[in-house]
């Protein structure tokens, strides 16, 4: 039986996300961890930015009894100073991104997060072979700093599960992995998970969690309470256990929901993984 901690993300929950609240929500709704989300255009307006702020999100952990499982600077994908980040034509934009991809790995192992995901989407999607060679330059600039604060960090694309793997064997650190998304890869996408998991392997380093219907309509009207969209939860939690994963099962189910659904939630992803 695959042993999984259970995170949720935080604009999940219905406190508002970048307060400490969501920590107590989550801890309330019976999760193990919460998942910090960075959103933009300003990443400094979340707590987690700051070394004041980093400090009230570890108090609201103990508090709350959970875990900050991870850190994600959505920043990048959300229009970040209408730049594509760490994909620009312009180097110094590259290597400005850079540096903030460090800030947010620092601020991941300042907070005992184990990864720090980051979502190539929309303005800084791959979507050429140049795309594809500055992100693996990126995350060699950045790997080095992961390993010292033993954290890992995950790439979230559209790209193929053959394509991730390509970019992490060649960045070639135990600090650089995939966030696996099948909602995302089926829906979005029309990839199969199951394939896409048994190619990814132990490349995978973070699992999230929720169901989509295929579009139209468009997200985020396309959500699906889990086990009603067009991903088969079963199967692919199936495939997650077979491969022997046992990080962390991070819940990105409908948002603007009560807790309570949010915790129903839960119960039927972890019934999904019991013997």
């Amino acid at each position: 039986m695959t042993s999984l901690k259970y995170s949720v993300l935080e604009r999940t929950v219905p406190a508002e996300n970048g307060t400490v609240q969501t920590l107590y929500e989550a801890g309330e709704a019976g999760f193990d961890g919460v998942s910090l989300q960075i959103d933009g255009p300003d990443p400094g307006a979340h707590p987690a930015w700051s070394a004041e702020g980093r400090s009230d999100i570890r108090e609201a952990a103990v508090e709350a009894g959970i875990e900050v499982a991870s850190v994600c600077p959505s920043f990048f994908w959300q229009g970040w100073e209408e730049q594509e980040g760490l994909l620009s034509d312009n180097q110094f934009r590259r290597e400005r991104s850079v540096a903030e991809l460090r800030r947010a790995i620092d601020a991941g192992g300042a907070l005992g997060a184990d990864t720090v995901l980051i979502p190539f989407f929309q303005v800084c999607e791959i979507s050429e072979d140049k795309h594809k060679n500055r992100a693996i330059d990126a995350l060699r600039h950045v790997a080095d700093t992961a390993e010292l604060v033993d954290v890992t960090v995950t790439l979230e694309t559209t790209l193929p599960a053959a394509e991730n793997a390509e970019i992490v064997d060649a960045v070639d650190s135990p600090a650089v992995k995939v966030c696996y998304d099948a909602a995302n890869k089926v829906a979005l996408y029309g990839f199969d998970a199951v394939e896409e998991i048994e190619t990814l392997g132990s490349r995978i380093g973070e699992y999230h969690v929720k169901d989509f219907l295929t579009p139209p309509p468009e997200f985020p009207e396309n959500y699906a309470r889990l086990g009603e969209g067009d991903v088969d939860q079963q199967a692919v939690a199936d495939a997650i256990s077979d491969l022997g994963y046992e990080g962390w099962a991070v819940l990105e189910t409908q948002f603007d929901k009560p807790l309570d659904h949010t915790r129903d939630e839960l119960s039927f992803t972890k019934a999904l993984f019991e013997e």
